[in-house]
């Protein structure tokens, strides 16, 4: 969805790279809607589309859809790696090492400030817990606070999701 910073800000890079290469670029926001996203690829088809950056939300429901897009032979890249790449490129995130990152931030955070080796020092984690990714990220993180901060203590997990509305409530 463009309503994360980082959604907003790696769709407005993709479309400054396409610019320097005179390519024509268009942005199709599903709003972190598995169905959505489904109907806006096919949109996209519709229109015109000559290649396909796609961030799959739930794969399972744009298998039919992957399908085509391979045996119509469009360029494909998917944002997350899948089972089946649908002869389209995939690009992988290591999500444990992202959240070991995070969590010797933290932990170098802490220690600068000196409350790291207080038992006082509260941490809450919010989390998407239905997902993959999140949960590597988390564990990571967990991995590395620890190691680095013994001394923090988990006060919260709380599911925040991967929509901003959600991560707000949180």
């Amino acid at each position: 969805s463009l309503d994360s910073q980082f959604q907003a800000t790696r769709a407005r890079e993709m479309g400054d790279f396409a610019e320097a290469y005179g390519l024509t670029y268009r942005v199709y926001d599903s709003q972190n809607d598995a169905y959505m996203q489904l109907t806006l690829l096919e949109r996209a088809r519709m229109e015109g589309a000559r290649a396909i950056i796609l961030c799959p939300l739930r794969p399972s429901l744009l298998t039919e859809s992957l399908t085509s897009i391979q045996r119509a032979r469009i360029p494909l890249v998917l944002t997350t790696a899948l089972t089946d790449g649908f002869g389209g490129v995939m690009l992988e995130t290591d999500n444990t090492s992202v959240g070991r990152l995070a969590g010797e931030f933290l932990g170098s955070a802490l220690a600068a400030s000196s409350t790291g080796n207080s038992n006082d020092t509260q941490v809450v984690i919010l989390e998407a817990p239905d997902s993959a990714y999140s949960s590597a990220r988390v564990d990571g993180f967990l991995a590395a606070l620890r190691a680095s901060t013994p001394a923090a203590q988990i006060s919260a997990r709380l599911p925040g999701g991967a929509q901003r509305t959600s991560s707000l409530e949180a």
